[in-house]
């Protein structure tokens, strides 16, 4: 008999059919892939942390008093579906976008909200530490709710 602890489970067919569930996951990923429903993003420096831009200020532009000129950007104007965030060479995160934004919705008032100023493109958005990355994705909270 398994160990209580471990992740067996006696019940074939149920096992089966959390399979197929899963199966069926990653072929609507591939599809979605296929349409160009994806929006890729990628960690520069393998520390865990994933940065969701919100609006970013394009070429610095600043208006006639000199302030920057924020756009709304990333997560707030992506059209994709699945959201894949590159952490190393062929490892990756892969989310349902409305999973992310699911729980930045839900998590806005305690998450770093943070400025990464490049050359021609500053943007704003959330840095989510490996903790907070790893809560989105295992949490039931942000699960999509399929009416």
């Amino acid at each position: 008999m398994p160990s209580k602890h471990l992740d067996i489970h006696k019940d074939f067919i149920a096992d089966l059919a959390f399979g197929e569930h899963a199966e069926n996951d990653v072929q609507e990923l591939l599809l979605n892939m296929a349409q160009g429903h994806v929006e890729v993003k990628a960690d520069r420096y393998r520390n865990g942390r994933m940065f969701v831009e919100t609006e970013h200020n394009p070429r610095a532009r600043r208006d006639s008093n000199g302030d920057r000129i924020w756009e709304l950007s990333g997560i707030n104007v992506t059209h994709a579906t699945w959201w894949i965030y590159v952490v190393s060479p062929n490892c990756m995160h892969v989310i349902p976008v409305q999973r992310l934004k699911n729980y930045l919705r839900r998590n806005r008032n305690k998450l770093r909200k943070t400025y990464a100023g490049s050359a021609d493109n500053y943007a704003h958005g959330y840095l989510l530490m490996p903790d907070q990355v790893l809560d989105m994705m295992l949490n039931a909270d942000y699960d999509i709710v399929n009416d």
